[in-house]
């Protein structure tokens, strides 16, 4: 990104400058630490107690996070990495 200088000053420090930047609305997207994402687009969902693999659009990835969306609204998702999890095994939410 470039500020344009033309016919204005320098900016000093302990100043700011007021931008805009453009974008696009994304439905119904969610942002996640990426160590919730496997396999570069699954996540594990919990469905009736149980474990569940789900894909993902995967739509930006930022340095600690990742921008996606393709679940439905509501749906419970396993924020913390799993290791040796399988589908169907039974979890217990905690809130």
């Amino acid at each position: 990104m470039k500020v344009d200088q033309d016919n204005s000053r320098d900016v000093l420090s302990g100043e700011y400058l007021e931008v805009e930047f453009k974008g696009q609305e994304i439905p119904n997207a969610m942002e996640v630490q990426r160590s919730a994402v496997f396999n570069s687009n699954l996540v594990f969902t919990v469905v009736d107690g149980r474990l569940k693999k789900e894909p993902i659009n995967l739509i930006k990835y930022n340095e600690e996070t990742i921008v996606f969306n393709g679940l439905k609204p509501g749906t419970e998702l396993v924020m913390e990495p799993l290791i040796n999890a399988k589908e169907q095994t039974e979890v217990e939410i905690i809130r």
